[in-house]
């Protein structure tokens, strides 16, 4: 019976593995033993439009699905331009595509019975296009949660500049009294150094006086002394 080697690869980033037999074993002794068969291989994410339409319904359904997976407008065209196959999917193909894409939204399908034909097969058109509406409903809540939570911010942003502005304006004020009894302290001590400045003059005054006066008494003495 003839064997033939298929890889399929599903992976995004580009093959870097062997594409024939032989080359597995490179550098082993083994290699010397090894037939040389080139595997048929099949790069997903690479395959054009082409190469798509080759496979019949299922397969083209599920190679295109992949590849287009998180590119929503290339795989809403790609759904579109393949409508009649998306429209009569088995469930062995969506439960591969749901595993291959990663996607919850289409193991939600497969379980849901509104989207199943007389054949028991799904019709993944309607069911997608819900699928997008409900994601377009989501992104739109999803944008207004954030809206309302940015104006949110903006108002207790608003609200604590507000507040620190009232602070500033606390703080200029006390800064203004402290300043306007500084003021008046200095008056004080400018009065108070007049008053003491007068009070020194009296009492020098008072001394020039006392000095007149005893010279006087002085005068008198000697005055009376020779009488």
């Amino acid at each position: 019976m003839p064997c033939i080697t298929l890889v399929i690869y599903w992976g995004e980033a580009p093959w870097q593995g062997p594409l024939r037999l032989y080359d597995m074993f490179v550098g082993s002794e083994w290699g010397a033993y090894a037939s040389d068969y080139s595997m048929h291989f099949l790069d997903v994410h690479r395959m054009n439009e082409a190469e798509l339409g080759v496979y019949g319904d299922e397969l083209r359904v599920v190679f295109g699905f992949v590849k287009y997976a998180r590119q929503k407008e290339r795989l809403k065209t790609f759904i579109e331009e393949n409508e009649d196959a998306f429209s009569n999917v088995s469930e062995t193909a969506v439960c591969a595509i749901s595993d291959l894409a990663h996607s919850a939204e289409l193991e939600k399908i497969r379980k849901t019975s509104h989207v199943m034909n007389e054949r028991g097969n799904y019709n993944m058109c309607q069911a997608l296009r819900e699928w997008m509406e409900d994601s377009k409903n989501e992104g739109r809540e999803a944008e207004k949660a954030n809206t309302e939570r940015e104006r949110m911010r903006a108002d207790a942003a608003e609200q604590k500049a507000d507040a620190a502005e009232q602070k500033a304006d606390a703080a200029e004020q006390k800064a203004d009294v402290a300043k306007q009894e500084a003021d008046a302290a200095k008056r004080r001590v400018k009065e108070a150094e007049a008053e003491n400045a007068l009070l020194m003059q009296k009492l020098n005054d008072a001394m020039k006086k006392m000095q007149e006066l005893s010279g006087e008494v002085t005068d008198l003495r000697k005055q009376m002394k020779l009488a």
